[in-house]
């Protein structure tokens, strides 16, 4: 902070309809002196659910339309371990035999996460 005192860093996320009653709301709880407001934007790939066979049951995926056409999967995790619990198999086996299945349907690029 100012002068190399400590301080917090408190955020908070909300809708912009809410910010100057949110602002209002932490000056009079707190003894911060002013906030700032930050509008984010968020730039979405578009996505689509799909859900593949394994050895393991059934495995829900999030598919994501590259700007260049091409399309990247990634396992959603609580259909990775409802599977892992039913078969008894490590977490990590699971998502990468639901990788397998759907890079076997769809010939799509699996990104790499080591």
């Amino acid at each position: 902070m100012k002068k190399g005192r400590p301080g917090l860093w408190l955020v908070v996320i909300a809708e912009v309809p809410q910010a100057e009653s949110l602002a209002a709301l932490l000056m009079r709880e707190t003894s911060s002196l002013g906030v700032r407001v930050r509008h984010d934007l968020r730039y979405e790939l578009e996505r689509r659910t799909v859900e593949v066979e394994t050895a393991h049951g059934r495995v829900a995926l999030k598919v994501a339309s590259l700007p260049d056409g091409s399309e990247r999967a990634v396992p959603e995790f609580e259909s990775v371990r409802a599977a892992s619990e039913r078969s008894s198999r490590p977490l990590r086996e699971v998502a990468e035999a639901a990788l397998a299945a759907w890079r076997r349907s769809s010939g799509g690029e699996v990104p790499d996460r080591s």
